[in-house]
C-alpha cells in the first residue's frame, strides 16, 4: 500500500502503521538543512524519546497533517503584542515544520521582538547552528 493509498482511506497520523511507515523517512527529511549534523549524534535527534501519547494529546489525532486538539484551539496571536517582558522569536531557513513564511509572521504579531532566522537550520538550530544560536541567545538574555 501506497502512503498516499493509505491517507485517502482514511488512516490518521496517530495510527500504528502511520507510525511504522513514517519511522522509515530519515529525520533528516523533514527537519534539517545538514543531516550531518545529526549524524554525529549516533543518528539520535534528541536524547529523550519521543512521547506519541503526549505529541498526539497536544496536536490531536492527525497532528501530522492537521494540527488540533490542545495546540490547534489555543490561538495567543492576537495577545502577543500586549507582552510587556522581552521577547525572543528565531526560525530555521529550512524547516519544513514551522515553516519560514509562518515564522516570518510573528514579526506582525509581536513587533517588540527580536527575531532572527537561521540560514543553515531546519527545525533544530541549536543542533545545525549551536554556536550563532547561543550567542544571539546570550546577546538577548544580557
Amino acid at each position: 500500500m501506497t502512503f498516499g493509498k493509505y491517507k485517502h482511506e482514511g488512516a490518521v497520523s496517530s495510527d500504528p502503521e502511520h507510525q511504522r511507515l513514517c519511522s522509515k523517512v530519515p529525520y533528516g527529511f523533514l527537519y534539517v538543512y545538514n543531516p550531518n549534523n545529526f549524524l554525529s549524534r549516533g543518528r539520535k535527534p534528541y536524547p529523550n524519546s519521543f512521547n506519541s501519547k503526549l505529541y498526539y494529546q497536544m496536536v490531536g489525532r492527525d497532528g501530522d497533517f492537521l494540527v488540533g486538539s490542545d495546540i490547534g484551539t489555543f490561538d495567543y496571536r492576537r495577545e502577543l503584542k500586549n507582552l510587556k517582558m522581552p521577547v525572543l522569536i528565531y526560525g530555521g531557513r529550512y524547516d519544513r515544520v514551522a515553516v519560514p513564511v509562518m515564522m516570518e509572521k510573528y514579526k506582525e504579531y509581536c513587533p517588540q521582538a527580536k527575531f532572527v532566522m537561521f540560514e543553515k537550520s531546519g527545525h533544530n538550530p541549536q543542533i545545525e547552528e549551536p554556536s550563532k544560536l547561543f550567542s544571539f541567545i546570550e546577546s538577548f538574555l544580557n
